[in-house]
């Protein structure tokens, strides 16, 4: 996998509907949306990303290791943010259980690394990667 630069920007929302508006861009090129607030949008951005990129991938994984059987509420593990949908053979992923649940999966499932490079209040940049590379022996 060729390294790719992934970034998500956020700001306020002016208006009757106040929120916060987070974009996420791969590369320069924007990807996906969050809006709202009270829940993490970095999470989602990231899982609609990994969805997008990696949906065959995800749900191989899910139907090997039967992810439907995982209880969704027990939060000791990464996968319990994952989900399986029997009736079309998909997997999904639940973003708003946090942004270090979806980075685990990225690691653990799909082997990848999201290396964070700069950080500001309104903006946090990665580089998505392969987890072997960077790694010393």
């Amino acid at each position: 996998m060729k390294p790719q630069i992934v970034e998500i920007k956020c700001k306020d929302s002016l208006g009757v509907n106040r929120g916060i508006v987070a974009t996420l861009y791969v590369d320069g090129v924007k990807k996906a949306r969050a809006y709202g607030y009270g829940y993490d949008m970095r999470g989602v951005l990231i899982a609609e990303l990994l969805q997008s990129r990696f949906s065959v991938e995800l749900s191989a994984w899910a139907r090997m290791n039967q992810a439907w059987k995982i209880n969704k509420w027990t939060r000791s593990t990464p996968y319990s943010a994952m989900f399986y949908d029997t009736k079309h053979g998909k997997a999904g992923l639940q973003g708003e259980r946090g942004y270090l649940s979806m980075f685990r999966i990225a690691r653990e499932i799909l082997g990848i690394d999201f290396v964070p490079t700069i950080h500001t209040d309104k903006s946090m940049t990665y580089i998505m990667q392969d987890a072997h590379v960077g790694i010393a022996a």
